[in-house]
Formats: C-alpha cells, sequence, structure tokens
C-alpha cells in the first residue's frame, strides 16, 4: 500500500516542479524580448489584486484598470509638501503620454481619503486621474509592501512618510517599471510606452 502512495506523492512533486520551472522561464523569456534601452527601472514587483474602490465609488481591481497601461503613484489627500510636486509631475506625464495610458493615485490614508474627497482632490488636476482606495488596512500594508514603498505615520497621525515614485503596469511587462527619480522626464517616459507597443 505505501508504494502507490509514494509514486502518487513523486508524481505531484514532479509536476509541482515543472510548473514552477515553466511559469518562471516564461517570465524570464518574456522580459528578454523588451527594449534593452527603456528609461524605467524593470522590477518583478507584482501587486496582489485586492478589491479597490475608485473615486467614483465603483469597486475594481488592479487587472480591470490595467486594461491598457496604468501608471500608479502613491499619496495622501491632506499632504502639503511631495504629493503636490508628484502630482504637477503627473499632469506633465499625463499631457505625454495622452489617451494610451491610465493614471492612477493610490492613496495611503483610506480613511480620510473617502471617495468624496479623492474627487474634490483629484479635481484640481485633471479628470484623467482614478483615485484608488484600498480600504482594508492590511490589504493596503501588503500593496505598499509589494511596491517596495516604505510607509510611516509619525505620532500625532498627522504626517504620513512615503516615496513619491511612479509606476509603469503594461501588459507586455512582467513586474513594473519604476521611475525612482525625483523629476523624471515625461517625455522619455513617452519614449518607454512607444517602444513597449513596438
Amino acid at each position: 500500500m505505501q508504494k502507490p502512495i509514494t509514486i502518487s506523492l513523486l508524481i505531484t512533486i514532479f509536476v509541482a516542479i515543472v510548473t514552477w520551472m515553466v511559469f518562471f522561464q516564461s517570465k524570464a523569456i518574456a522580459n528578454k524580448s523588451l527594449p534593452s534601452d527603456l528609461y524605467g527601472t524593470l522590477t518583478p514587483f507584482e501587486l496582489p489584486n485586492y478589491p479597490l474602490q475608485t473615486h467614483q465609488d465603483i469597486n475594481t481591481d488592479w487587472m480591470h484598470l490595467a486594461d491598457k497601461p496604468l501608471f500608479i503613484t502613491t499619496g495622501f489627500t491632506s499632504c502639503t509638501h511631495m504629493c503636490p510636486m508628484t502630482m504637477a509631475l503627473y499632469q506633465r506625464i499625463s499631457k505625454s503620454v495622452g489617451t494610451d495610458a491610465n493614471l492612477a493615485f493610490l492613496t495611503v490614508d483610506p480613511i480620510t481619503d473617502t471617495p468624496a474627497q479623492l474627487s474634490k482632490y483629484l479635481a484640481n488636476y485633471g479628470p484623467e486621474f482614478i483615485g484608488i482606495r484600498i480600504q482594508d488596512q492590511h490589504q493596503l500594508n501588503s500593496t505598499l509592501q509589494a511596491l517596495k514603498q516604505s510607509f510611516t505615520l509619525t505620532k500625532k497621525s498627522e504626517f504620513i512618510e512615503h516615496q513619491g515614485y511612479i509606476y509603469l503596469m503594461h501588459p507586455k511587462v512582467d513586474g513594473l517599471l519604476v521611475y525612482t527619480d525625483n523629476s523624471p522626464d515625461p517625455m522619455k517616459i513617452r519614449e518607454d510606452l512607444l517602444k513597449l507597443e513596438r
């Protein structure tokens, strides 16, 4: 009776190993076919596909938002230092890419940043931006970890420290392209999109 169980277990392990190798090998091959001179940094970052809520109070997820290339940045509406600068840069990126990509603003403060608050905030920047909330704190933390975002709340909970990185989720890229410069060049970002569409 032991032999059939052992053989069955070995077959299961073998199939799992082959599946794992094929999956990761295919991802490596896919990224090897990408242009080598991309402006953004190619990373293996992958976002967990948790439920999202937009500033229009629509339930969605990353896969639905990424029906075309999707830029993502993080911030919070009561931020008075880095976020306005990031959003000004985001406006310039929006002008350079036009309708070729979606642009999402993921709040790191979903308690304060209700859909109504996000709508009011994004109205200052343009209708092309999509405000995103992840209401579950554990899921939000997991997403920020996937983005390699450090996240610090001060003692009085009045100030949230985070990075103003800009990420690109693209159907041809396994992982994310990340733009970590203080002021990345919107035209070079546009060139990345054009290269990925070839």
